[in-house]
């Protein structure tokens, strides 16, 4: 009973938060450190400060110095992400090498013109796949270490890693930080089609301590952040919160805007936020929805894993992971966006069997064999 009444709380909050309105104590509202710990798992502590500080100050000292602790070591954080993001920014434009932040503090700015109302836990940038080996020997030479080490792939195998995914990640051993570089918004390309030159034909900048940082356009802002909290089956609040502010935030044609979400085959994940967005923080959505079968469902599911606590898309399972397949193909119609998720050759068999270039096409043959070995022989030895 006490998990439903935490999250009708957060809940409450939010709404608070985003229709501006004062925070009403009453009966239904827990003040307990479990409270504290889901909002936290949510990632909302920061924008809704204010609003735990007033559950809290009424003599539970111990939560609120907690409350207080945790945030200032997000903001602290944020700001390192921040300097270290404008350096990277500076050494990339020195080479002519254009580059957008995504999400962490700078989408935090550009949404809630706070770079620390959001705790990120790495820096995400885009960059022009075409020229991928020259931001890598920038980020390395600034002491970042590859955790895959995508250089030492011959061709044929980077052009399949290039494909089947979206990123590279980098650990700074001094600096704690970790760093993703993206070629693309996702793993699977058809989740989100908007290319990289479409992105920064309509890109826009924020000015961030004297410097500006190249951003994306509002519409193209919106859909990306659909898109992720649609695809990770929005198991935290923090998003939907986001897209919220956006839309109250942004003046929209939003005949427009759906028009576009169409042509992308995004309508589904579209109205899933306004749905959720509705029915959790009760906003009105900005447009009118045709609720279909399978939107009512993809809501549902989002509600019955918020409710239950299940953040099923983060659990490790085979039984899990053919529910969150079952989930993603509802999120899109198209056929190509569907056989995107079945891929031939795992980046995995690159390490389990080096063969030189010139027998790439083994690993097509030597897939059934890699994957018994993987996870059927090693699990039961």
């Amino acid at each position: 009973m006490n998990e439903f009444q935490n999250i009708n709380t957060l809940l409450q909050l939010c709404k608070s938060y985003l229709q501006k309105e004062d925070l009403v104590i009453n009966e239904g509202i827990l003040r307990n450190e479990s409270l504290l710990t889901l909002a936290k798992q949510h990632r909302v502590t920061m924008p809704l400060a204010p609003y735990f500080s007033k559950i809290f100050e009424a003599g539970d000292a111990k939560n609120q110095k907690s409350l207080k602790e945790f945030n200032e070591r997000i903001r602290l954080n944020m700001l390192k992400f921040t300097q270290e993001s404008l350096q990277l920014l500076q050494l990339f434009d020195r080479q002519n090498l254009f580059c957008f932040c995504l999400k962490g503090p700078i989408g935090a700015k550009q949404i809630f013109d706070d770079y620390t109302a959001k705790d990120s836990r790495d820096i995400d940038v885009l960059i022009d796949e075409s020229k991928i080996e020259a931001y890598i020997d920038i980020i390395q030479e600034r002491g970042y270490a590859p955790i895959f080490d995508f250089q030492q792939l011959n061709t044929k195998q980077k052009n399949y890693f290039k494909k089947v995914n979206n990123q590279l990640a980098f650990f700074h051993k001094e600096k704690k930080i970790m760093l993703e570089i993206h070629w693309r918004l996702f793993a699977n390309d058809n989740l989100l089609s908007l290319s990289y030159e479409e992105l920064k034909s309509k890109s826009q900048t924020v000015s961030i301590a004297n410097h500006s940082v190249n951003t994306f356009s509002d519409e193209h802002l919106l859909f990306y952040l659909i898109a992720h909290g649609a695809k990770h089956k929005w198991s935290k609040l923090y998003w939907l919160l986001e897209i919220s502010v956006l839309i109250q935030k942004t003046e929209f044609n939003w005949l427009s805007v759906v028009k576009k979400a169409q042509k992308l085959h995004l309508e589904r994940m579209l109205f899933q936020a306004f749905i959720l967005i509705q029915e959790l923080f009760n906003i009105a959505p900005p447009v009118n929805i045709l609720r279909s079968r399978k939107i009512n469902q993809l809501v549902n599911e989002v509600k019955s894993d918020i409710f239950n606590r299940n953040n099923s898309s983060y659990q490790k399972s085979i039984k899990n992971y053919w529910s969150i397949l079952k989930y993603k193909m509802k999120l899109k119609s198209d056929i190509s966006y569907k056989l995107n998720y079945f891929n031939f050759i795992s980046i995995q068999d690159f390490k389990t069997l080096p063969m030189p270039e010139q027998l790439f096409g083994l690993y097509y043959i030597c897939r059934p064999f890699l994957w018994t070995r993987r996870y059927l022989i090693k699990k039961a030895g």
